[in-house]
C-alpha cells in the first residue's frame, strides 16, 4: 500500500505522540516524588509540554478520523496502519523508537520545528 507523502507525517504522529505522554506521564511522578527544593516550576513545565503534545495529539485523531486512517498498537516495537481501507504493518526497532521520541521530545521542549524531513 502507497501512503500519499502529505500524510505519513499524520501516521508517525499517531505513533509517537502517545509515547511522548506516556514517558512525561511517568515524568511528572518521578518530579512528584523527587526531593527537588523548587518541585513545581519543573512539574509545571512538564505539564505545558504534556498539554501541547495532548493538543497535537487531538489534532492528529481528528484529521485521521477525518480522513479514514487508523494506526493500532499490536505490540511495542509493531503497529498497524489502516489507510482507507487498507492495511500494512509496521515494524520498529526499540532504538528507533527511543531515538525518534527523544528528538520529537526536544523539539516540543525547545519549541522549534520537527526535524523530521516531511513537515509536521
Amino acid at each position: 500500500m502507497l501512503i500519499p507523502y502529505h500524510d505519513e507525517p499524520i501516521i508517525e504522529k499517531a505513533i509517537y505522540l502517545p509515547l511522548l505522554i506516556k514517558v512525561l506521564n511517568h515524568d511528572l511522578k518521578a518530579i512528584a516524588q523527587s526531593q527537588l527544593k523548587f518541585k513545581e516550576p519543573y512539574y509545571r513545565y512538564v505539564e505545558k509540554l504534556m498539554h501541547a503534545i495532548q493538543k497535537d495529539s487531538y489534532k492528529t485523531k481528528k484529521y485521521m478520523r477525518d480522513n479514514n486512517i487508523k494506526v493500532y498498537r499490536l505490540s511495542y516495537t509493531k503497529y498497524e496502519v489502516i489507510y482507507k481501507g487498507y492495511g500494512e504493518v509496521r515494524r520498529f526497532t526499540k532504538h528507533v523508537l527511543k531515538t525518534r521520541s527523544k528528538e520529537l521530545l526536544e523539539d516540543y521542549m525547545l519549541n522549534r520545528k520537527s526535524r523530521h524531513p516531511s513537515m509536521w
